[in-house]
């Protein structure tokens, strides 16, 4: 993708062809029929909040790595109109006089080696040691504990305990972003936590989930999306990189059946993933890429992020000032979207982390 097609769906035009051009437009037309879109045709619908929904601290004790970290882990347990469910969480929270701000992880890697508990094991992905260091509470779950990273007809995870069903009816990603609202249920009531500091992160898949969670949750007051590529933060129309029909021929489940009708027909959607993250208007957006990940097409992520700035101006922010993809290793802001490309492969490194954390540090 060498320049940004004027071909795309515009942010600043409802479906009924009213030109939106104030915040509340924004917020009582447009922002509520994009949000739509993407529930009914792309991830698919949820469940409310369970009425029943209560956590359980399973243990809690000082760090093995230091004595003013606490670490904890917690059950969120519901019912469904179909049965019960629940699913565990971790926190590393260090020790303060105030509440202290929360980067929620959504894991969808191996959690024996990235929520270590003993922390025999280190890893980038999940620098726990390096955010609670730096006065952050690193939370995280493991998607796979909400629903099964494979196609099983949605009877292994939380969908059994709900009836929802049909061609908008949640997928995978759809379920893990429910699951990261819940852990912000439990973050909202902690006393040693900030609730209105919250970032949800996220990388490739997990970027994905990110993203929709933060559009659909206006608590999140950050989100965070690492090389989440199709059907994350990259555009689909006018593309390099995986598309729709590819991503739907292998991951079907973690979308809801509806997308389906987009496999190869692109032109036809009314919305595209620029929309999703104009979504997080005014809030903090940050994206990142990797310069070797063509799968997820960093030239599409990137404009993806530049364009969804028309939001932020309906609240007198700017985004990003230039639609030219920067160079690896220089960072771009606006006033609260941010993007970076790093050198190298399809990861989230220690590297990815310090950028975004600056980030965030500068517009407290």
């Amino acid at each position: 993708m060498k320049t940004i097609d004027d071909r795309l769906p515009k942010i600043g035009v409802a479906f009924d062809g009213t030109r939106i051009a104030t915040k509340e437009q924004w917020e009582g037309k447009r922002r509520p029929e994009i949000l739509g879109f993407f529930k009914d045709e792309v991830y698919g619908n949820f469940p409310a909040r369970p009425e029943d929904l209560s956590f359980r601290v399973v243990s809690s004790e000082r760090s093995v790595f230091s004595d003013d970290v606490t670490t904890e882990v917690l059950e969120a347990s519901f019912s469904g109109d179909r049965g019960t469910f629940s699913f565990p969480f971790y926190m590393f929270i260090p020790r303060s006089d105030r509440p202290v701000p929360v980067m929620l992880l959504i894991c969808n890697r191996s959690k024996a080696e990235n929520i270590d508990l003993s922390r025999q094991i280190h890893t980038d992905f999940f620098p726990v040691e390096y955010l609670t260091s730096h006065g952050y509470a690193a939370v995280s779950y493991w998607v796979e504990d909400l629903d099964t990273d494979r196609d099983d007809g949605s009877v292994n995870g939380v969908q059994q305990a709900f009836s929802l069903s049909g061609d908008h009816a949640w997928g995978t990603i759809a379920a893990w972003a429910w699951g990261a609202m819940r852990v912000m249920d439990h973050i909202e009531t902690d006393p040693r936590l900030d609730k209105s500091r919250v970032a949800v992160v996220g990388q490739s898949r997990g970027g994905k989930t990110a993203l929709y969670a933060a559009a659909c949750d206006e608590r999140f007051n950050a989100v965070y999306s690492s090389c989440s590529g199709c059907t994350g933060a990259a555009l689909s129309l006018y593309k390099d990189g995986e598309t729709i029909r590819q991503i739907n021929e292998v991951f079907p489940y973690w979308f809801c059946k509806a997308y389906r009708k987009y496999d190869g027909n692109e032109v036809a959607l009314r919305c595209d993933q620029h929309e999703l993250l104009s979504l997080i208007a005014p809030r903090c957006l940050y994206v990142a890429s990797a310069s070797m990940d063509d799968w997820a097409d960093p030239k599409a992520e990137y404009a993806s992020a530049y364009l969804a700035g028309e939001a932020y101006g309906y609240y007198g922010l700017k985004g990003l000032e230039s639609d030219v993809q920067p160079r690896p290793c220089l960072q771009v802001t606006g006033d609260r979207v941010g993007y970076h490309l790093r050198p190298g492969v399809h990861d989230l490194t220690l590297y990815d982390w310090q950028m975004f954390m600056s980030f965030l540090e500068s517009r407290k």
